[in-house]
């Protein structure tokens, strides 16, 4: 019997092991996508300052080739915001790995934690959360929550879980429509140096 409960126990162990690492790849993946989109806006921005200032001080020369050298700068902001958003992509789907994978973690967790809960913790009878039941207060969008929901209830596969909240991540469409705006900016900047 003595077996039996210390096998469980490391068996949990594992699990909060498991939690702790993916709890750390979800900050960490967050972090590298948010300091690769800073990067980006950073680089981008001072591409744009960069051809504007060029624009300026060459503006009585604008009708000789050198215009056309100009137009490097908003060639460069389209490539940069394509070549960007792809990089940040990557670190986006990996924090939402994590995020699917510590979900089911946690369901895991929960599932011998009854046990646990009775014997040595008492249950939060303050503040319970509305998703679980259990003491971490989460936050998710009302998209969000409504694919997690529906896949529990239809028993999607983790990567089809993944695939939805990749879609609907609204982390991610900011940051694709922050770049999407640098594009535009760089197309009107182009047409701005070539026609005038």
């Amino acid at each position: 019997m003595n077996l039996e409960k210390s096998d469980q126990e490391i068996q949990r162990q594992e699990l909060l092991s498991l939690h702790t690492h993916y709890e750390s790849v979800i900050k960490d993946e967050l972090d590298l996508f948010f300091k690769y989109f800073n990067f980006y806006i950073g680089l981008l921005s001072a591409i744009v300052a960069a051809t504007l200032a060029g624009f300026v001080s060459l503006k009585e020369s604008l009708q000789s080739n050198i215009k056309y050298v100009l137009t490097i700068g908003p060639f460069l902001i389209i490539c940069l915001s394509i070549l960007g958003y792809s990089f940040i992509r990557v670190y986006y789907r990996r924090f939402l790995e994590a995020l699917v994978t510590l979900i089911n973690i946690k369901s895991m967790l929960r599932y011998t934690e009854k046990v646990e809960l009775a014997r040595n913790i008492k249950i939060p009878v303050k503040f319970p959360s509305k998703f679980g039941g259990g003491f971490i207060t989460q936050f998710n969008r009302k998209e969000t929550r409504a694919i997690l929901e529906e896949g529990l209830n239809k028993n999607w596969p983790a990567e089809d879980v993944l695939d939805k909240l990749l879609k609907k991540g609204d982390t991610l469409q900011f940051a694709k429509l922050t770049l999407m705006l640098y594009g535009a900016a760089a197309i009107a900047l182009m047409a701005f140096i070539i026609f005038l």
